[in-house]
């Protein structure tokens, strides 16, 4: 991890290219609340790396919560965090002991859902399409 001026970790994930055994773009809501946007990038070694996108369902969802309230959620739980740990909520990956316990799993929240699009289309390209014959034998992804 590296930290930018204002001492915010920066976190990065490398992989040799032919390590990696497959790269998958998916979207899921949880329990009725929360939308997934995630990019899996899965190695040779047993590691995957989880890279996703959280939003609440809101308006014309079966959750009935207003953008509005879920706004003002949002603000206040990033407020919070950032009091707590120095990071907003909404970059920092959060799990629930045991149930969101991912063994072998590295996992990065990215600020917007357009990133795991990007992530997903610059690790196929380097891996599926130019396997490997770039610059260096590598996929770097760093937030």
């Amino acid at each position: 991890m590296t930290t930018d001026p204002e001492g915010i970790t920066k976190n990065r994930f490398t992989a040799k290219l032919d390590q990696i055994t497959s790269v998958s773009q998916h979207d899921y809501v949880i329990d009725g609340a929360v939308k997934v946007y995630e990019c899996t990038i899965d190695t040779r070694g047993n590691m995957t790396a989880r890279f996703y996108f959280i939003e609440p369902v809101t308006d014309g969802s079966s959750s009935g919560v207003p953008s509005s309230i879920s706004g003002q959620i949002s603000k206040f739980t990033n407020a919070r965090s950032k009091e707590a740990t120095g990071m907003q909520a909404d970059v920092i990956v959060t799990k629930n002991y045991p149930t969101t316990t991912h063994a072998k799993t590295a996992e990065y929240r990215v600020k917007n859902k357009t990133s795991i699009t990007m992530i997903y289309d610059h690790a196929h390209r380097v891996w599926a399409q130019e396997r490997g014959r770039g610059a260096a034998n590598k996929l770097t992804i760093s937030e």
